[in-house]
């Protein structure tokens, strides 16, 4: 029976793996024929003594191997020294969640296990690829808008995107997902680092807001940018307190406010109901000066950034 080095992306690690159990209908294995080793309960003697048991009841034994070699070369070749000798009735799959394994390694492993690197998405065309043979491995139908939509929206996480195409699909119960469906249930990282970032600022958590802001940051947008983006926030935050009592309904109150997502809504009422009014005025009295003082050259941007979470946290 063949073993299994399965490295990269963590998402196709963990379904790679799933199908190998599959195929080799080791799901329904007795307790006593699967053993998981992880980086916290992984010892070479434990293994060496597991890996030479045979199976009782069941025509093979299980082990798995889950993130336990990373970076530590030594620690793998450990490993492949105790496969010669491997009983054809154990079954092993060793996952590692990292794409940086040691060319040497894979090398010396191909000589005992399949050595599979399973790479995710390196660009927009292959993310778009990528969407499109998942959504039509789960028998769903989405339309090319409803893919660029849906990549857009999460990025390259393979997780979040398994799982928004879950729930498009109990949404639409067997209709063509497009980009009106996944603008509507689907909200982006961006969505959610403004949010957080918008909470921070009215729960004074100065550290979350740095870090929410420093991830805009990383993410390629500017100062302009983000206060733009913390100033429409506050521009509906705003709105949503002057129609506060006013017994809309969620659909009428995202009409009034040009919103499609009820995530959104809920946020926003959310954070309508924590902040005053008078620190809503307050931090766009100070968004609009810090806008000024980068527009006028007279304060570098980042530090006028820093500058105005200090003043509204």
């Amino acid at each position: 029976m063949p073993s299994f080095l399965i490295y990269g992306n963590d998402f196709l690690v963990y379904q790679e793996a799933k199908r190998i159990e599959s195929d080799y209908e080791a799901g329904n294995l007795l307790e006593g024929n699967t053993t998981n080793f992880d980086s916290s309960n992984f010892d070479i003697s434990s293994f060496q003594q597991v890996i030479n048991a045979l199976p009782f009841m069941d025509p093979i034994r299980m082990i798995i191997l889950d993130d336990v070699i990373k970076s530590n070369t030594t620690l793998g070749i450990s490993i492949l020294k105790h496969l010669e000798n491997l009983p054809k009735s154990t079954l092993l799959i060793i996952k590692e969640k990292s794409d940086k394994i040691s060319p040497n390694l894979t090398k010396d492993a191909s000589e005992h296990l399949v050595v599979q690197k399973l790479q995710g998405p390196r660009n927009n065309r292959e993310l778009n690829q990528w969407i499109k043979e998942r959504a039509s491995y789960k028998q769903l139908s989405i339309s090319p808008a409803g893919i660029g939509a849906l990549g857009n929206h999460v990025g390259t996480n393979l997780w979040n995107i398994d799982n928004e195409l879950e729930k498009l699909s109990l949404y639409t119960q067997g209709n063509q997902i497009t980009d009106l469906e996944v603008k509507e249930l689907v909200y982006s990282n961006q969505d959610i680092n403004v949010f957080s970032t918008i909470d921070a600022i009215i729960e004074k958590k100065r550290g979350i807001a740095y870090h929410n802001i420093n991830g805009l940051l990383s993410d390629g947008h500017d100062t302009s940018s983000i206060l733009r983006l913390i100033g429409r926030q506050l521009r509906l935050i705003a709105t949503m307190k002057s129609l506060s009592g006013s017994g809309f309904p969620n659909s009428e109150l995202k009409n009034k406010l040009g919103i499609t997502s009820n995530y959104v809504i809920d946020k926003i009422t959310a954070q309508s109901n924590q902040a005053s009014n008078e620190k809503i005025l307050f931090m766009f009295e100070q968004l609009v000066q810090t806008d000024l003082n980068i527009k006028s050259g007279t304060m570098d941007d980042k530090i006028a950034l820093d500058i105005f979470l200090n003043q509204v946290i």
